[in-house]
């Protein structure tokens, strides 16, 4: 069985629910980048987050 992952946010932009099977998965005014990190690793994937410089970002070292 295939994994529902589904994102509500209301009109106003004002709060969002992440709900992965129909449960919650995460609340709030901001879903933020570790949450989305840590919903694919749940998912099986592996995952990692690295902070970089601007200049490195700039020159794509990745």
């Amino acid at each position: 069985m295939k994994d529902t992952i589904r994102l509500i946010a209301n009109e106003s932009g004002d709060w969002e629910v992440l709900l992965l099977n129909g449960e919650v998965y995460e609340e709030g005014h901001d879903i933020p980048t570790y949450t989305w990190m840590n919903l694919i690793h749940d998912l099986g994937h592996e995952v990692s987050i690295e902070d970089v410089t601007d200049e490195e970002m700039a020159y794509e070292l990745y």
